[in-house]
């Protein structure tokens, strides 16, 4: 966490004093998967996230790749972990709802051919049905959703026996269930039978957060008063108070992306970039000044 923080505070990867370098190094096949890697594991954090999400044209140059590269492939891997940690932040969201990746992100999870080429693996079902409810839960991206046929794609998805998918799924149909129009297609395609026989089994198999989970989509799904609609998504210009979620132990992640690139290697690459004792001592000061403001 300690080298994490440290980027952000001394802008290592040049997000403020040179916007261009991200987006340069990531349009280099020769330098964009560890790019991806390391900007996949500063998203594991807030203060990184909001570090990144300060460059939107490095947030659009991933975007681009993740549509661009094969389904499951080192870069497509690396993309969607960085996009869907970065999606939590609302200048993000809004910028890649803007991209299309509301649109792109259902075609993979409903392995929609014109959108990718194969089925997509567990953990681009994970990370994808994440990233769709990070969405899911602006006004534009419900939108978006209610556009094309994410009901069908949900219900696909909303038994999988990955509880993290199932979560994700039940949070975006929760979320786009505060829609009327939504709302009046899903109980027309018989939506509530579907729970109900959900429910059922959940119960059956003992899963109580499941059957939860249903029971808050069955609410949903016939509120008292049908006419209205919920209280809208959260909008543009808002704060990102609540974006307090760290992933930076899950170091399964991080070696998937970053790898080892550790040892005596490193410690020989890094020998000639050493600090001398007053530069160190500044960057300490300056560090700690940071930390505090955390």
């Amino acid at each position: 966490r300690g080298i994490l923080f440290a980027v952000a505070c001394f802008d290592v990867l040049g997000v403020h004093s040179q916007p261009e370098a991200l987006p340069a190094l990531l349009g280099d096949p020769s330098t964009a998967e560890l790019t991806l890697g390391i900007l996949a594991v500063l998203a594991c954090e807030a203060v990184g996230r909001t570090y990144v999400s300060a460059n939107l044209r490095c947030v659009e140059k991933m975007a681009q790749l993740l549509k661009e590269q094969p389904l499951d492939s080192a870069l497509h891997t690396q993309a969607l972990a960085a996009m869907q940690r970065l999606s939590l932040r609302r200048a993000t969201q809004d910028c890649i709802i803007e991209l299309g990746l509301v649109e792109w992100v259902v075609g993979v999870l409903g392995w929609k051919a014109e959108a990718i080429a194969g089925a997509p693996s567990e953990f681009s079902l994970e990370f994808g049905s994440a990233l769709l409810l990070n969405l899911a839960m602006r006004t534009a991206g419900k939108r978006r959703c209610a556009a094309i046929d994410t009901l069908m794609v949900a219900l696909n998805l909303v038994e999988h026996w990955n509880p993290q998918i199932r979560s994700s799924i039940n949070g975006t149909l929760y979320c786009l269930l505060s829609l009327r129009s939504f709302r009046i297609h899903a109980q027309q395609s018989g939506l509530e039978g579907i729970l109900q026989g959900m429910h059922a089994r959940a119960r059956r198999g003992g899963d109580d957060i499941y059957a939860r989970q249903v029971e808050y989509l069955l609410q949903q799904l016939n509120p008292e008063d049908d006419s209205l609609e919920a209280e809208a998504g959260a909008e543009s210009g808002e704060d990102d108070e609540d974006d307090d979620e760290n992933f930076l132990e899950e170091e399964e992640l991080a070696g998937l992306l970053l790898g080892d690139r550790s040892g005596h290697a490193a410690e020989e690459t890094l020998r000639d970039f050493l600090a001398t004792p007053a530069v160190a001592e500044a960057q300490s000061h300056a560090f700690r000044d940071f930390l505090g403001k955390q």
